[in-house]
């Protein structure tokens, strides 16, 4: 796995909340400011964390549904 985070990630798929993302991601995107509630690679739920527009370095299974984030592309492992 130590190999798969420093290569860039080759897949972008846009991220509906509360929908399964076909892989982990290693970024996202976000269009849209406000929050999102995650899922960690580890299975940990983390809630309400506050975002800006950008590309965020976040590793996550999920986003799940709530915050107020919208517009947001994952960057996936290949």
């Amino acid at each position: 796995m130590a190999t798969e985070r420093m290569t860039p990630g080759q897949r972008y798929e846009l991220v509906t909340k509360g929908v399964a993302m076909s892989g982990n991601a290693r970024a996202l995107l976000i269009g849209t400011a406000g929050t999102i509630n995650l899922t960690r690679i580890d299975g940990t739920e983390v809630d309400g964390i506050t975002v800006p527009v950008g590309c965020l370095p976040l590793e996550c299974s999920a986003v799940r549904s709530g915050g107020t984030a919208d517009d947001i592309t994952a960057i996936l492992y290949d």
